[in-house]
């Protein structure tokens, strides 16, 4: 259940794209997902830029990645992606400990 004007979120942990995600858009509307990018276990870019596309998502934290040799993503694929299946989905870059204020 939301928090008055919160956004709701979405963390996707280290599942993969599934075709419930549309559901999963209609029945709880999340504007904003955080979703794992680094391929080995989880998602990769082209998953999370589908994924993205699927849930109708305002923005998009990607997360697991660049933390070991083998978990590499470039981000700057994952936004030319989103721009593709979705074009209003902004991918939103974080860095460790930074915080964002959303919306």
């Amino acid at each position: 259940m939301p928090f008055d004007d919160d956004p709701i979120v979405y963390a996707s942990g280290d599942a993969g794209v599934f075709g419930d995600m549309p559901m999963i858009a209609q029945l709880y509307s999340p504007e904003l997902a955080i979703m794992t990018v680094g391929g080995k276990h989880n998602m990769g870019v082209r998953e999370a830029a589908l994924a993205a596309a699927l849930m109708r998502l305002d923005a998009v934290i990607p997360c697991d990645y660049d933390t070991f040799p083998d978990q590499v993503a470039d981000i700057d694929d994952l936004e030319r992606r989103e721009r593709e299946h979705s074009p209003r989905t902004e991918v939103l870059r974080m860095k460790p400990g930074e915080t964002l204020g959303y919306p």
